[in-house]
Parts: C-alpha cells; sequence; structure tokens
C-alpha cells in the first residue's frame, strides 16, 4: 500500500505542475491546444483523482493533493466531466478543504460547486452554495472573492428568472470590481447587466448596456466575454426585429468561439446561429449548425443544452417539411 500511495501521490504532484501550467492558458484564450492536451492527459489524471477521492480520510497530505489538484484543474474539469459528476467531486473537494483546515480553498470549491449546480440547472442549490461564498469571503476581507460570488449568484438569479435581483446583484459586484481596481470583471459585469435587461425585454437598454460592454472588452482584449456579448447582442438584435444586425453579431460570434476553441462557447455560438437561421428558412445550413452543437452538448455531458438543442432540430425539421 505505500509504494501504490507514494506512486499516485507522485504522479498527482506531476500533473498538479502541469495542470496549473495548462489551466493559466486555459484560463486567459481556452486554446484548443491545451484542450487537446488535456484531453491526452485525462485518463491518466482521471484515475489519480479517483485514488485520491477513496482515501481521502486516510491522512492530510492525500486531502491537500486532491483539494490542490481539484483547485487546478477546475475550469479543464468542465469539459471532460457531466455537471452532475463536477458536483459530487466539488462537494468532496470543499470536503478535503475542510479536512486540511484550508481556508481560501474552501472558497475556491465552494465557487465552482456553485457554478457546478448552476450547469445542472440546480438553481436553488447554486445560490445556497454562492451565498454562502458571500459571507465567507466578506468575514474574511476578500473583495475579489466576493466579487466572484455576487457575480455567479446574479447568474443564477437571472436564469431563475428573477431578473431584477440579478441587475442588483450584479451592480453590487460591479461596485467591488471598480473598487478594486479590476476593469476586467467591471467591463464583464457590464455584459451581464444588459443580459438581464435583455431577459427582462428592455431591448433598447439591453443593446445600449451591451454595446458599452462591448467597447470596454474589445479595449481589455478579453475575447471570451466578446464572444458571450456578441451572442446576446444578436439575440437582443432579433427582438427589434433587425435580423441583418443579428446575423452579424451570431457570425461574430461564431467566429470568434471556433478561433477559441471552448466548446462550451462554441456550442452555445452554434446553436445562437443555427437557431437564427430556422427563422431565417435557411434550414440546411442551420441543421448543420444544429447537430454539430447537440455533439458538443452531448460529448459535454450538459442535458440542458441537450434539450433544447433537440428541440431547436425539431423545429427545423417540422418547418422544414412545411
Amino acid at each position: 500500500m505505500p509504494l501504490q500511495r507514494d506512486a499516485y501521490l507522485l504522479h498527482a504532484v506531476h500533473f498538479l505542475e502541469k495542470i496549473n501550467a495548462e489551466d493559466d492558458i486555459y484560463a486567459q484564450n481556452s486554446s484548443r491546444e491545451i484542450l487537446l492536451a488535456f484531453e491526452q492527459d485525462w485518463p491518466h489524471l482521471k484515475s489519480v483523482l479517483e485514488w485520491l477521492r477513496a482515501h481521502l480520510s486516510e491522512e492530510g497530505l492525500v486531502a491537500l493533493t486532491f483539494s490542490e489538484c481539484m483547485n487546478a484543474a477546475a475550469r479543464l474539469l468542465e469539459t471532460r466531466l457531466s455537471p452532475k459528476q463536477r458536483v459530487i467531486w466539488m462537494k468532496e473537494a470543499v470536503g478535503a478543504a475542510e479536512i486540511i483546515q484550508q481556508p481560501d480553498a474552501i472558497l475556491s470549491h465552494l465557487n465552482n460547486l456553485g457554478l457546478a449546480h448552476l450547469d445542472s440547472g440546480e438553481l436553488t442549490e447554486a445560490m445556497e452554495a454562492f451565498s454562502s461564498l458571500i459571507l465567507k469571503a466578506h468575514e474574511r476581507g476578500r473583495d475579489d472573492v466576493e466579487m466572484m460570488a455576487l457575480a455567479n449568484l446574479g447568474l443564477a438569479l437571472d436564469r431563475a428568472g428573477r431578473h431584477h435581483e440579478a441587475i442588483d446583484t450584479y451592480q453590487r459586484a460591479r461596485t467591488i470590481a471598480v473598487r478594486i481596481g479590476d476593469a476586467t470583471r467591471s467591463a464583464q459585469l457590464t455584459g451581464n447587466i444588459g443580459v438581464a435587461y435583455k431577459n427582462i425585454g428592455d431591448i433598447a437598454s439591453a443593446i445600449e448596456v451591451l454595446e458599452d460592454a462591448m467597447r470596454a472588452i474589445g479595449a481589455l482584449g478579453d475575447i471570451k466575454s466578446e464572444s458571450k456579448i456578441l451572442g446576446n447582442l444578436g439575440i437582443a438584435y432579433v427582438k427589434l426585429n433587425r435580423p441583418d444586425r443579428a446575423r452579424e453579431n451570431f457570425q461574430r460570434d461564431l467566429d470568434l468561439s471556433r478561433s477559441i476553441g471552448d466548446p462550451k462557447n462554441l456550442g452555445q455560438a452554434l446553436a445562437n446561429l443555427g437557431a437564427f437561421l430556422v427563422d431565417e428558412g435557411e434550414f440546411e445550413r442551420a441543421e448543420t449548425l444544429l447537430l454539430e452543437a447537440l455533439d458538443i452538448a452531448e460529448r459535454l455531458g450538459d442535458n440542458r443544452s441537450i434539450q433544447l438543442r433537440l428541440q431547436n432540430l425539431e423545429a427545423c425539421h417540422q418547418r422544414w417539411q412545411r
């Protein structure tokens, strides 16, 4: 057993060093090369993480190693585990950090747990995780974490249809971002506020705020956020009955998403343009894009997106046959 333990811990340290380097790059631009490298490493890393999970209670070093690996690989794990699986693993990561009394790691794992609940469609659980994180971050004087938790709570509220509460929550987060000088997060939060206005149905305000966010994010070079804003601008222009501007934004979003290589962003961009093309009567290209979006959702184990893509395809086929 000691030899097996030492071997797994040695592998964990090796992967931890590699993941830290890869995940830092992935956080910036989700490059296709990093995702491919992680895909090749995943079978080995998965076996290491599963061994660590099975032995968490045996000693502090195992819990510490698992906690650090889960923290480093959190964003990359979104591409390999289903949201439901991530919920289970992130709960274990919180438990591991509590075993070794790692307050900062607890904050990080709580945020990732909330995001996993959010991606699973478990909005109440997501709100509970983010609300707990806000209190813990405030107690520790971690303005950066409190800002992030407020931003993610806003996402959950907006998805739950509580759009006005979401806007208030985003504004609280943006106030912190401005105070601590985080221009990127401030611009992203401006975009989130624009999306909430779109969801309320205040399209004029939505476009005005989203365009402001687009200018700020473009100046900062944040291409992942730029992609998301382009998609939401496209939806807003559809509601404004401006198909020309909608098409322009959806296509720019898709082109940018392909260059980034992030599967989650790409799947949403494909679905946005595909659904738009169904309404425009361009069924053949719409079907191609929606099938690609469905394939991505299935590979990610994203049940919510799978159902939405199937609904899009059904609408496409019904209208195509008329």
